[in-house]
Order: structure tokens, then sequence, then C-alpha cells
């Protein structure tokens, strides 16, 4: 995997002070393509329901799209998820560069 994902899922538990990285198979990011399908896929298996979405067992999950680091405008898109306290479903939000320059100034 190239660009975005390089094919790692970095794990921090702010509670715990630990750090932990994952490897999922190629399966799995093609399966959870983009960023908000990945932290989406992410709050839906690991969030038991009914939790506080401003307690300490909600989780923030920042992630790349999947061309992030490409060379072409609109390729550096990330988004950041989490239970939403207004919804009870998931909040996201995205940021990015609009566009890129490949010239030499």
């Amino acid at each position: 995997m190239s660009y975005g994902y390089c094919g790692k899922i970095l794990r921090v538990d702010l509670t715990a002070e630990t750090v932990k990285v994952e490897t999922p198979d190629e399966k799995f990011h093609r399966t959870y393509f983009g960023g908000q399908a990945l932290f989406a896929c992410h709050l839906l298996r690991e969030l038991e329901d009914g939790i506080d979405p401003l307690g300490p067992k909600n989780k923030m999950v920042f992630a790349t799209g999947a061309v992030t680091g490409a060379p072409f405008a609109g390729s550096g898109r990330n988004s950041v998820g989490a239970e939403s306290p207004l919804t009870g479903l998931y909040g996201d939000s995205e940021a990015g560069v609009a566009g890129v320059s490949l010239r030499n100034r």
C-alpha cells in the first residue's frame, strides 16, 4: 500500500499511556476505503452501545485518505471521527489542502 495508508494503524491510549502499531492485511484497506470508512469501521466495531460520548470509553479516530501524499490536487484529505454527543451517532470532520503545486520556485 502506498501513499495515505502505509499499511499501518497506530493506536494511542492516553489513559494507559501506551502506543501500539497494527498491520492489517491489504483486504482490510480495500474493504474500508478512505478516511471516513476507516474511522466508521473502528467506531462501529469497538464502541459499546450506549456509551457516554463525553466519557472515557469514547474513541477519537484520525484517518488519512487513500491517496494522501499523492502528487495531485485535492489528495491530502484527513478525517477525524468519534461518537457525537449531539446525535449519538458518529460525528466527523475533514481537513485537507485545496491544491498541490508541483512547480519548483
